[in-house]
């Protein structure tokens, strides 16, 4: 059922590796000076989440480095 504004609520299913992102990046939040500027604060939040990334990325480089062995 929609609420008076038209939104409705939906029940999201996600994976540990989801669970773990949100983990991280609300850490990274709660190292953001709050008085940064909206731009700043995303800013930082995609820095992070691209930091996760590459890690992510250099991770599987290495186990499909270690299979081809």
């Amino acid at each position: 059922m929609a609420a008076e504004d038209g939104r409705t609520p939906v029940t999201v299913w996600l994976s540990a590796e989801h669970v773990a992102l949100l983990d991280a990046m609300t850490d990274a939040l709660h190292g953001i000076d709050p008085a940064s500027s909206g731009a700043e604060i995303v800013d930082q939040i995609v820095a992070h989440g691209l930091d996760l990334v590459e890690a992510d990325l250099r991770a599987i480089g290495a186990i499909k480095s270690e299979r081809a062995k």
